[in-house]
């Protein structure tokens, strides 16, 4: 019965930060999404006519062509149609974006680098891969239609057979982003068809014979996650689902410029002025944006942001309304803005967005309080993780009762307006990668640590979180059975504020010894925070979020976790998250395949810290040799093969 026990705390700790309400906000006016009486539908008439395209029962009833031995060559990739017949969507103001070919093919694709052939052979068992094909659907902006009509192996011909069939595998793929993928492939269309100066991109879904659920991609701008990579092969396979390939365009490896130092930021945020209300768990939002322009004649502007967060009104600097874009929040609610016109490369302008939810804020118990979009509860710039550093002013309005923890550092005190507590944080003069708070009702501790120069603040949630309390009464339940069940489950009084002193103890030292080895921060806080999460930690910048189960007794927490809760991970994780303060935040990554040294340097700086503080080399040399564990053993997490035989790790 305790094992079972053990699995349900299991069980709850993953799942239950998972679960997101439907917001009771929402509702239908006239077939559109509204959040009050303010409808989120798009007013661009060119994004209604992309979107609503395919809702033409002959929007593929048009020209097509007969094929015979075509060979369309997309950078890495050579698509050989053999034979069968390609049928093209209706135009959009005289741009064709989509196209349907039916028929028999031959897909290859020869990765450009040692690397990227031998990921792919994991997949392929060679350093290619090689597939016959019998259906295509492409999304492009780019000259794919040029290249078709202009071979002398097509036959140019109306009212094909197959029309109807074209129209149903179109339908079907834009189904599948809008609905399993959650990207707003109109949107990007519409962001091409505002930059005429783009090359534009090209998506080919291909249903092979050995490989079925293939996804082509080459988009100049950098290809989502392989980021600053314009080229990738995924699969979307429920067993082999992941980037199998990922590189730089043909023309970048001759020049000389294939490296992860491209910036293809279209825009970068330079400032965000945040002014949060928080009224329960609903955030009600102003941001006012300041934005370069990287891209010269470009219109369209996307953002992160998380999507349950819905945009009620964008404004310009003179309080004019931009039209926006922001579709189902369960769908593909990528929010976006649409310029009247372009803005002039590098001269800053002004955007204000408006937003509110329910759903980014959760209770998880009496003060307990978890922000679940740690980075996307404002809007941000997609094109690269962290990668788009900014200023920020932050203004939060919230419960008097309770305590509200920023990034950056406290400007003034505490004051009250309107029965509510209003406090500022700011970054000063000091770039952020991003910006985050915590939220509960917190006893609180803060030292000025005269020997590293940073104050150090702790923040312990007075209540334990409501899955704590469930497991409580379900262990004092089986108290009530035999005498080695009961001493096996009396956890008594289960309190986190009591190991304050001790995560104390462990981020002032962590920040002694880094600051020593690495330089000083340019803050002059940090904040180790109690989040209602057991299972991980995370690091901002000046703001940790640690574990709950980390602020609990060691014997408790044995209890609670069995074998679990004797890991290293709880004698390590604040020393490991406080390492961020340097790695990840101070020194961060230019690409995904760079991502890895955050870890690894964090991990690094854990093991000096063991090695200074707790002044055992057993412990030191226990901590490296569970490095090397997770390198060659195989275990079913790395599905039985040994991870030092798959590749290096700046394969991602």
């Amino acid at each position: 019965m305790l094992n079972k026990i053990k699995f349900i705390l299991i069980a709850i700790f993953v799942f239950s930060l998972c679960s997101v309400a439907i917001s009771q906000d929402e509702k239908e006016l006239d077939g559109k999404r509204v959040v009050g009486e303010v409808s989120v539908a798009a007013v661009d008439p060119l994004y209604k006519e992309i979107r609503s395209i395919s809702s033409d029962s002959q929007s593929f009833s048009g020209e097509y062509v007969s094929v015979n031995n075509l060979v369309l060559k997309k950078d890495a990739a050579t698509f050989t149609l053999q034979s069968g017949e390609i049928y093209f969507l209706k135009p959009v103001k005289g741009k064709t974006t989509g196209a349907v070919f039916i028929g028999n093919g031959e897909f290859l694709m020869i990765p450009p680098t040692y690397e990227e052939k031998q990921h792919i052979a994991i997949f392929t068992e060679a350093p290619e891969i090689k597939d016959t094909f019998s259906e295509l659907t492409l999304f492009f902006t780019d000259d794919t239609l040029e290249q078709i009509k202009k071979s002398p192996n097509v036959q140019l011909k109306t009212n094909g057979s197959q029309a109807s069939n074209a129209l149903d595998n179109y339908r079907e793929k834009e189904k599948m982003m809008r609905k399993q993928f959650r990207f707003n492939m109109s949107s990007r269309i519409l962001s091409d068809l505002y930059a005429p100066d783009r090359t534009g991109f090209f998506l080919a879904f291909i249903k092979g014979k050995k490989f079925d659920k293939l996804l082509y991609e080459i988009d100049p701008t950098g290809a989502g996650s392989v980021y600053p990579e314009q080229v990738s092969l995924r699969s979307y396979d429920s067993d082999t689902g992941g980037t199998w390939a990922a590189f730089h365009m043909e023309e970048e490896y001759r020049k000389g410029m294939a490296n992860s130092s491209q910036d293809r930021r279209i825009y970068d945020i330079t400032h965000h002025d945040i002014d949060t209300t928080i009224d329960g768990t609903k955030l009600i939002s102003k941001d006012v944006l300041t934005i370069k322009m990287r891209e010269a004649n470009s219109r369209f502007l996307a953002f992160d942001l998380f999507s349950y967060l819905r945009v009620s009104a964008v404004t310009d600097e003179e309080g004019n309304a931009v039209p926006f874009i922001q579709e189902d929040k369960d769908e593909d609610g990528d929010f976006g803005v649409i310029l009247d016109a372009p803005k002039q490369v590098g001269k800053p302008f002004k955007l204000t967005v408006k937003y509110e939810g329910s759903n980014a804020l959760k209770e998880a118990g009496t003060g307990n309080f978890i922000l679940l979009p740690r980075s996307t509860w404002y809007p941000n710039n997609p094109s690269t993780a962290f990668g788009d550093r900014a200023i920020f002013d932050l203004t939060f309005r919230y419960s008097k009762k309770l305590v509200m923890i920023g990034t950056g550092s406290r400007v003034g005190e505490v004051t009250i307006e309107d029965d509510m507590n209003v406090s500022k944080w700011s970054s000063g003069k000091t770039e952020m990668t991003v910006a985050g708070f915590n939220y509960g009702d917190f006893k609180e501790k803060i030292i000025e640590d005269k020997e590293s120069g940073y104050f150090l603040e702790v923040f312990v949630n007075k209540d334990v979180p409501d899955e704590i309390k469930g497991i409580q009464r379900q262990l004092q339940g089986l108290s009530l059975g035999s005498e080695i069940e009961r001493s096996n489950t009396t956890l008594g009084f289960i309190s986190t504020t009591a190991m304050a002193d001790t995560v104390m103890a462990e981020a002032q030292n962590s920040m002694r010894i880094y600051n020593n080895f690495f330089g000083k921060l340019p803050y002059e806080r940090v904040a180790m925070t109690q989040q209602p999460a057991g299972n991980f930690g995370q690091a901002w910048g000046t703001l940790v979020y640690m574990p709950y189960i980390a602020f609990i007794s060691p014997q408790q927490r044995t209890q609670l976790l069995g074998r679990g809760g004797k890991s290293n991970f709880w004698r390590e994780v604040a020393a490991h998250e406080v390492a961020h303060q340097w790695w990840g935040h101070i020194v961060g990554w230019k690409s995904y395949r760079d991502q890895w040294m955050s870890e690894g340097f964090s991990e690094f700086s854990t093991s000096i810290y063991i090695q200074y503080v707790k002044k055992d080399m057993g412990e030191f040399i226990e901590f490296w040799e569970g490095q090397r564990d997770q390198i060659i053993k195989a275990t079913p997490r790395t599905n039985n093969k040994k991870p030092f035989t798959i590749g290096p790790v700046t394969q991602g």
